[in-house]
């Protein structure tokens, strides 16, 4: 396993707003990577953040970006940007047909960071498991 980590959206909604959907092992995890500078968010994830409140899917105690901003300087995470490598790695994954392009992006930057993504996205388990990426289920 890689000491960098790719949180999924989902993971880092839960993270921070500490769900206890996410067990305690994880965040165990999380908090020994953070202590290191070792934890990231896809860039693509505050997109998928903004699309989901604007939905209504989520509710956030604070505009969108504002709310963005203060977990990520709370927390330490930071942010994995979207690079022209990982725009065109997330076109090309090996063996990868599922369309979703927020989760193929999350998948290439972890794939080119060398990162372990946790997930339960049970997509991205499955391809972690033909090893084309490191993952951690939650």
């Amino acid at each position: 396993m890689t000491n960098n980590f790719v949180l999924d959206t989902h993971v880092f909604i839960w993270l921070v707003n500490g769900d206890v959907t996410l067990p305690s092992r994880i965040r165990t995890t999380i908090g020994h990577a953070l202590s290191d500078g070792n934890v990231f968010l896809s860039a693509i994830s505050c997109w998928e953040i903004a699309m989901l409140e604007q939905r209504g899917r989520i509710v956030l105690t604070k505009p969108c970006l504002e709310w963005i901003n203060e977990c990520l300087s709370r927390t330490g995470i930071q942010i994995l940007e979207l690079t022209p490598d990982i725009s065109v790695e997330s076109c090309h994954l090996p063996d990868f047909s599922h369309g979703d392009p927020t989760d193929r992006m999350i998948i290439a930057g972890a794939r080119l960071t060398n990162s372990t993504l946790i997930t339960r996205d049970k997509i991205m388990l499955a391809y972690g498991k033909k090893h084309h990426v490191h993952t951690l289920s939650v």
